[in-house]
């Protein structure tokens, strides 16, 4: 992996993705009565940032410009990342985004479009 324009780009895109997940697990799903606000910037936001800086720079490294296979994962890692941030705020995975993305893997399983699968039968 080489650290090009295109990786670095897509790990500050990762990084805003999870300054922005942190940002929605703040306000959503609304906490339970009792709940003692936690600072809007702690640990979990230096976490997500470093964390969707990460992932999505060694995507963008190891992806290159396939543009096939970017479809399929950015969706998928944006998804993961604000469920992480919900997870570490409030210890639950929101249906809202679950439900979402197990049809989306469902359809890119049934299409055939997952990079990981190209050139192997799906085994229906």
């Amino acid at each position: 992996m080489t650290l090009d324009a295109f990786t670095l780009a897509f790990a500050l895109v990762g990084s805003a993705l999870g300054f922005v997940a942190d940002a929605i697990a703040h306000r959503w799903p609304a906490h339970e009565v009792g709940y003692s606000a936690r600072p809007r910037f702690d640990w979990r936001t230096f976490l997500l940032v470093v964390v969707g800086a990460f992932t999505f720079g060694v995507l963008g490294g190891r992806l290159g410009h396939n543009a096939n296979a970017l479809l399929v994962y950015v969706p998928v890692f944006a998804a993961l990342l604000v469920l992480l941030a919900t997870d570490l705020d409030q210890r639950l995975l929101p249906d809202l985004v679950t439900l979402p993305l197990i049809a989306f893997a469902a359809i890119v399983l049934l299409l055939g479009l997952s990079p990981e699968l190209s050139g192997k039968d799906l085994g229906l």
